[in-house]
């Protein structure tokens, strides 16, 4: 049995489990409703990763004791006689040779003559069960000249009955084994497809989780303005400041460059100093206002009803999640079903602007779709018409969170500009 794959996706599920568990643990919920609803996915994926370092330990196991297992047959010795001197020996095999009947044979050395041969039986039981089933074939056929070491063999008819006893015995022998091994096959396969249904779900989730997708509700590591190159450069020239502090400090050991003075290059160094303090400091005030801005968002009560069962209920959202088209939308959990479900509308300004005229698009968008859906959808032109009155609105709002993006996108490439002109600075 082959356990490669197993092992392989087990091991992939295992770190990918530990990723959105770590997660878990060291983020902090926006709302109650996520550090409950977490709660319970957290025990559910530490159940569930046990359970596979169970199978992954097991896995390993019986691949171990298979590899044993064909390392021994090869480690023992066998009676044999060999064909060309007559030398009857024990020997260990030097390795196994298919043969033109497809059946498997040990190849042996003799150690008196060094000629290589093989035995005329196979060396596993469902080879020698059909080895068997062919000698009694030809014996009993009259057209059939059986040949051993050169010479016409012929068998007597207790030899025969000898053999279909054999025979016989090895059929109820492989046909049970072969039962234990499709019972370990299927159940081997049924595992390998829930491994790897829960590998593609891990997938998506780690890669949403990567790309911004608050599925879990979890106070961000950074928010939609990405400041880790301007954090790594800003160290950077922390660094340099210490070092030519130093140089300042004992100018014999690390001369300035340039002539430069000490006085002066200590008030340069000041004013970077503060100036790199105060960037700094208006960057974390900048996200703790994020920060408060995303918990007003999360903890606002929010009107709904459960797709499934269609129970009304109030609640903050759970988690966050994306339909076919991208946008992003808050989730819910029913309190009466469980189930999770996406809201009406897209929780942010651009998606809800793009979702809004994707609609009037897609089902408004010519007369022939309008009439067609204005009883699905339970709307009349008027309706229709203000939606996109509205559009005019949500194209605004994504217009001024678009400028608001882009500016602190611009604010941020200043800033590391700034940072690599005084790196330079420092640097000579």
């Amino acid at each position: 049995m082959e356990y490669e794959s197993i092992i392989t996706e087990a091991e992939e599920m295992i770190v990918s489990y530990h990723f959105i568990i770590e997660l878990l643990h060291s983020s902090e919920p926006l709302n109650e409703v996520v550090k409950v609803s977490n709660e319970f996915v957290l025990k559910e994926l530490e159940g569930m990763k046990k359970e596979v370092e169970i199978t992954l330990s097991d896995a390993k196991k019986r691949q171990k004791k298979d590899w044993e297992a064909q390392e021994a047959k090869h480690k023992l010795y066998y009676n044999v006689v060999c064909p060309h001197c007559g030398t009857k020996a024990q020997l260990k095999p030097e390795q196994e040779v298919k043969q033109p009947d497809y059946l498997m044979y040990f190849l042996f050395q003799c150690r008196k003559c060094k000629k290589d041969f093989m035995p005329d039986k196979p060396n596993n039981d469902g080879d020698l069960m059909v080895w068997y089933k062919n000698l009694i074939e030809d014996i009993e056929n009259p057209y059939k000249v059986i040949i051993r070491n050169g010479q016409i063999k012929e068998y007597k008819d207790s030899e025969v009955k000898n053999f279909k006893r054999l025979q016989a015995d090895l059929v109820k022998k492989v046909n049970h084994s072969n039962h234990l091994h499709m019972e370990v096959q299927d159940a081997t396969v049924a595992l390998m497809n829930m491994i790897q249904d829960a590998n593609k779900w891990c997938v998506i989730v780690i890669k949403e989780l990567k790309d911004g997708t608050n599925i879990y509700g979890l106070i961000p590591k950074k928010f939609s303005f990405d400041f880790g190159n301007v954090i790594e450069t800003e160290q950077v020239l922390i660094g340099l400041i210490e070092t030519v502090k130093k140089r300042i400090q004992n100018p014999a050991e690390m001369p300035l460059k340039d002539g430069t003075s000490a006085e002066t290059m200590e008030e340069e160094i000041q004013k970077i100093q503060e100036l790199l303090q105060e960037r700094m400091g208006n960057r974390e005030k900048f996200l703790l206002r994020e920060e408060e801005i995303m918990k007003l968002n999360w903890n606002e009560d929010i009107a709904c009803q459960c797709m499934k069962c269609k129970t009304e209920f109030t609640s903050k959202p759970c988690g966050e999640g994306s339909n076919e088209e991208g946008f992003l939308f808050f989730m819910f959990e029913c309190p009466e079903c469980k189930d999770r479900f996406a809201d009406q509308i897209p929780n942010n300004p651009v998606d809800h602007k793009n979702f809004h005229q994707h609609i009037l698009e897609t089902k408004f968008g010519t007369e022939e779709l309008a009439q067609k859906n204005y009883e699905i959808m339970g709307t009349t032109p008027e309706r229709v018409l203000e939606g996109r009155e509205q559009l005019k609105v949500l194209q605004q709002k994504a217009n001024d969170f678009n400028k608001f993006k882009e500016e602190v996108t611009e604010s941020i490439a200043i800033h590391d500009r700034w940072l690599a002109e005084k790196i330079e600075f420092l640097k000579h």
